[in-house]
């Protein structure tokens, strides 16, 4: 990679850049590819990956391992145990959802449900206002 006048040859697509288009990693300097070309590649490597990481991330986090998860998931039918969205029209997998007193796993929902019951601090009692005060209102549609 030369950097004379501050530009550099990425050693993937050849073209002639900036060096500010070359990622620095840290104490070895520039990437001698290109953001563009590293983000393709970061891309495609993710995409023919996604499972053994979604996995690994599983075990990592949750405890779970990806058979398990992939059994939940076909018992749900591959929709969110809430919503009932499909897992092929989200952007993100279904995520693990679990008690958080005792660690134990309930089901699998899309982010907004998960979250959902998170704003709601998992009580029962604040979704059971949160109900009423919807149906109070729902005559306003």
């Amino acid at each position: 990679m030369r950097t004379k006048y501050k530009t550099a040859v990425c050693t993937k697509c050849h073209k002639r850049k900036s060096v500010e288009a070359f990622y620095s990693n840290g104490i070895q300097g520039k990437r001698p590819d290109c953001d563009s070309c590293n983000s393709k590649k970061s891309t495609l490597w993710g995409s023919k990956n996604k499972l053994k990481h979604y996995g690994y991330s599983l075990v990592c986090k949750r405890g779970v391992t990806l058979e398990q998860y992939m059994l939940k998931l076909k018992a749900q039918n591959f929709r969110c145990a809430i919503c009932g969205r499909h897992d092929k029209d989200l952007k993100q997998r279904l995520g693990v959802d679990h008690n958080h007193s005792n660690n134990q796993i309930r089901g699998l929902l899309c982010v907004t449900c998960n979250q959902g019951l998170g704003h709601f601090k998992d009580s029962p009692v604040l979704l059971k206002m949160a109900i009423e005060y919807l149906e109070i209102y729902k005559c306003l549609e």
